[in-house]
C-alpha cells in the first residue's frame, strides 16, 4: 500500500478519514502498520502491504493468527472489536472465505504459468474478456477496482494492458499471493482484504469496476453491486459476470438442493466426491460432445449446455475437477435471471451498454454509471 492510497480509504464503520496510527514504510509504501480512523478510532491494520478493513462486530472472526498477531502492537485491543457471535449473513459470509481461501490455496493454487498457457482455456485471457465483454485496449491508463478477485486471475491479464492504477478486494487471505502473481505492477497497486459489500473505498475512484464469477457467492448481492457502483466514477463502468438461471435447470433445480447436506461435509471430502461429476463431464465431452461438434455441427448446438460443454472441452481433466468442486462447495451461490441483472443496473441508475448470456449460462454485463 502506498502512504498516498490512505486518501482513497475512508472507515468502515463510520466513513471517517484515516491516518497513520504506526507504520514500516519504505519507498512510500506501508509495509506494515496500523491505519486509524480519526473520527471513530477504528483501526485497521496493514501487513505485508495488504490494507485489512473489516467491521468491528466481524473483524476477529475474519483475521488470521498472523494479523491478529500484526494487531497486537496497536496499545488498543478494544479498537478492533470483540469476538461475539455475528449475524446469520455475516456466517455465511464468512464460510465463503473459508471455502475460497482452500480452493485457492490447497486445490488451485495457479501461478503466471498456468494464466499464459493457453489464452481460451479457463485461466486464459481470451476467456477473461469474454467472461468481462470490454475492449482490452480500454483499460489502458484507467483506475481499475477489481472486487472479489481471489488469487488473481482477472488482476494478472488486466496489468498486461498497462492501467494506471490497479485496485484489488478480496475477502480471503489468498490476496496476499497477488503481490507475487504481478510483483512488476506493486508501485501501482492497492490490495484490500475486505467484505466488498462494506468496501473501505470511497465514492468515485475507479474509472471502470469489475466483479467476475463471484457476485453470485455474495451474501446480499444487491448491496455489493452497489458498493461497486459507489466506488465508480460518474460516466465510469461497472462489469459483472454472474451465474444465470436460464439454461442452468440441472444447477438450479438440482445441486443447489443437494448442497444443503453437502455443506456440512469436510472440503477434503467435497473435493473427492468432485471426482464423481468431474469424470462423468469428462467422460461426456470427449464421447459425445467433441465427436458431434466435429461431424454433425448444425445437431450438436442443439444438445443440452452445448456452449458451456464446448468451453470446457478446451480445458484439462485437472480444472474440469477444480470447477466442480468449485460448484458444489459454494456456501452461497445465486443464479440471476436477465430481469434481475438488467434491475440491478437501473435501480444503481446505470444505462446498460451490453448484457450477454456467456457460455449459456452467465450473464456478463457492462454498465456505465450515469453523469449527474
Amino acid at each position: 500500500m502506498l502512504v498516498s492510497d490512505i486518501g482513497l480509504l475512508e472507515c468502515v464503520d463510520c466513513r471517517g478519514d484515516l491516518h497513520i496510527h504506526s507504520a514500516e514504510r519504505r519507498d512510500g509504501h506501508i509495509l506494515d502498520g496500523i491505519l486509524r480512523c480519526g473520527l471513530c478510532g477504528a483501526m485497521y491494520p496493514v501487513l505485508r502491504g495488504v490494507g485489512i478493513f473489516f467491521r468491528k462486530e466481524v473483524a476477529l472472526h475474519f483475521l488470521s493468527k498472523e494479523e491478529f498477531s500484526a494487531l497486537r502492537g496497536s496499545g488498543n485491543p478494544s479498537a478492533f472489536g470483540e469476538r461475539t457471535v455475528i449475524a446469520k449473513e455475516d456466517q455465511k459470509q464468512l464460510l465463503v472465505a473459508k471455502n475460497w481461501q482452500y480452493q485457492w490455496e490447497q486445490v488451485a493454487a495457479y501461478d503466471a504459468a498456468v494464466l499464459t498457457r493457453d489464452s481460451k482455456d479457463l485461466y486464459g485471457s481470451d476467456v477473461f474478456w469474454k467472461f468481462i465483454p470490454i475492449p482490452p485496449e480500454s483499460v489502458l491508463g484507467k483506475t481499475l477496482y477489481v472486487a472479489c478477485a481471489g488469487r488473481g486471475r482477472e488482476a494478472f491479464h488486466l496489468t498486461r494492458q498497462n492501467p494506471a492504477k490497479l485496485i484489488i478486494n478480496e475477502i480471503g487471505s489468498e490476496i496476499y499471493a497477488i503481490s507475487d502473481l504481478i510483483a512488476d505492477f506493486k508501485g501501482k497497486l492497492l490490495l484490500l482484504r475486505c467484505d466488498v459489500s462494506y468496501s473501505p473505498l470511497k465514492q468515485g475512484i475507479a474509472d471502470i469496476t469489475i466483479c467476475d464469477h463471484a457476485l453470485q457467492h455474495v451474501s446480499d448481492h444487491t448491496l455489493g453491486f452497489s458498493s461497486l457502483v459507489k466506488a465508480t466514477k460518474k460516466n465510469g463502468l461497472v462489469c459483472i459476470c454472474v451465474y444465470s438461471r436460464e439454461n442452468n435447470f440441472l444447477m438450479v433445480n438440482v445441486i443447489e438442493p443437494i448442497k444443503i447436506v453437502l455443506r456440512r461435509l469436510p472440503l477434503k471430502l467435497l473435493r473427492m466426491l468432485a471426482l464423481v461429476p468431474a469424470a462423468l463431464i469428462f467422460l461426456i465431452i470427449q464421447l459425445i460432445y467433441r465427436p458431434m461438434n466435429s461431424f454433425f455441427r448444425k445437431t450438436a448446438s442443439r444438445l443440452p449446455l452445448f456452449e458451456h460443454m464446448m468451453f470446457w472441452s478446451r480445458n484439462n481433466f485437472a480444472t474440469i475437477w477444480m470447477s466442480c468442486f468449485d460448484l458444489i462447495h459454494a456456501p452461497i451461490s445465486y443464479h440471476f435471471t436477465r430481469a434481475e441483472v438488467e434491475n440491478l443496473a437501473q435501480s444503481n441508475d446505470l444505462a446498460i451498454e451490453k448484457i450477454v448470456n456467456t457460455n449459456g449460462t452467465l450473464w456478463s454485463l457492462v454498465a456505465r454509471k450515469k453523469q449527474p
